[in-house]
């Protein structure tokens, strides 16, 4: 049995345990990162949509999402690398919803206040650009009653928004971390861990019988946080659930020409972006029904998206796109950790003394993980670096009431 002594050591490999590493070897720790997997972003993080946009109802989570942002526009600078694995593509992001709503009209308001590209546009002004994509303002009627589309004026755009390959930017996260004081340890499923009495803990056990020790232990892993918390006797006080959601996948047919942006359409409840380089459509569901499918087991769930699914996301697509309908349609399932009281998650120090969460992103962390990192590393060390963003961390404190926006909704 070996033992290995870190100050800080993080448990899970996805992009929220990744960028907290990174962010913690760059104030002076060194870091261990626990992965039970055979490689980072091997659970909820690989299959993200890896969508990069900055619209949310709150302006604490769209600066934070403005700040990663920044990071993908900068990000062999910001991260030191020579190589640019992330694959961010800033195809712009049009949302396909009322313009002339409050909720509208809060976005345009929190943009201007960040700093964030985007705002109201004429469709007129997008056309060229998407020529192919349909700005219908109604939802293709499901029960097979004739439609007849009508473009709507206006959409919110925007312009520096896009999506990333998910393994690539996590490797381009763990590399600029292995480059500072990071080791990781692949298959490493955490079995047992042990608080010291004065702080800190004393053996963080592994399934295949390394242990190591640490000041400072952050649980960021996923679907399986509460196991994790359990270890240490925490229960945190808002329901945290891992739940299943589908994913549908096609290829472009030739028929469907110019670019592609990252869209969403509020009336068919989908949102879809281009894949392997614009050759490909991936197609997800933004219903609360399809959001909602719990999983009381993360190792062992349906992968496969169901037919029903496919023919449904296929439907919608076809409605915003005029294409043919040739190519088999290809889908998956992945996990979301979701908390179920606010849609946000938790970041704080609870339970014995040294011991942080980071859990509940509710499919939000790939958007946010770049920036998120830098919380974390703030509050576990007490050190802030000027590219921080001006986000308290105790925003997602363990503590809070349901967060909650002007409108009483939450994306």
């Amino acid at each position: 049995m070996t033992h290995k002594t870190y100050d800080a050591i993080v448990i899970g490999g996805g992009i929220i345990g990744v960028s907290s590493a990174y962010q913690l070897s760059r104030r002076g720790l060194r870091v261990a990162i626990l992965e039970k997997g055979p490689h980072v972003a091997s659970g909820s993080t690989g299959q993200s949509s890896a969508v990069v946009r900055q619209r949310y109802a709150n302006i604490e989570v769209v600066q934070l999402a403005y700040a990663s942002l920044q990071m993908f526009q900068n990000w062999c600078e910001r991260l030191e690398l020579k190589e640019d694995r992330s694959g961010f593509s800033p195809a712009g992001v049009v949302w396909l919803s009322d313009t002339a709503s409050a909720d509208c009209a809060e976005a345009v308001r929190q943009f201007e206040r960040v700093g964030a590209a985007g705002g109201v546009v004429d469709v007129n002004e997008l056309q060229d650009r998407y020529p192919s994509l349909n700005f219908c303002d109604s939802a293709l009627d499901m029960t097979g009653i004739a439609h007849d589309c009508r473009n709507q004026p206006t959409v919110f755009w925007e312009p520096e928004g896009g999506f990333a390959d998910p393994q690539g930017t996590t490797e381009d996260l763990l590399q600029a971390a292995i480059n500072k004081t990071v080791d990781l340890f692949v298959r490493h499923e955490v079995t047992r861990i042990e608080p010291a009495a004065g702080g800190g803990f004393r053996a963080v056990q592994c399934s295949n019988g390394e242990v190591f020790s640490c000041n400072a232990l952050l649980n960021a892993s996923g679907p399986w946080c509460q196991r994790i918390n359990e270890m240490v006797g925490v229960t945190l006080p808002m329901n945290l659930q891992p739940t299943r959601v589908q994913i549908a996948q096609r290829d472009r047919p030739s028929d469907v020409v110019g670019e592609i942006p990252v869209f969403v359409s509020a009336a068919d409840q989908i949102y879809a972006r281009p894949e392997a380089n614009g050759q490909q459509f991936i197609v997800g569901s933004v219903a609360a029904e399809d959001e909602s499918e719990a999983v009381d087991d993360p190792d062992n769930f349906n992968a496969d998206a169901s037919q029903e699914f496919r023919d449904q996301m296929m439907h919608k697509l076809h409605h915003r796109f005029a294409m043919r309908s040739r190519g088999t349609v290809r889908g998956y399932a992945a996990l979301y950790t979701v908390n179920t009281d606010d849609w946000h998650p938790i970041i704080d120090a609870v339970g014995p003394q040294g011991f942080f969460v980071a859990n509940g992103f509710s499919g939000h962390g790939f958007k946010l993980g770049p920036s998120i990192g830098c919380l974390i590393g703030r509050m576990m060390t007490g050190v802030g670096l000027p590219d921080d963003p001006a986000v308290d961390v105790r925003y997602f404190g363990a503590d809070r009431k349901p967060l909650t926006s002007s409108s009483g909704v939450l994306a």
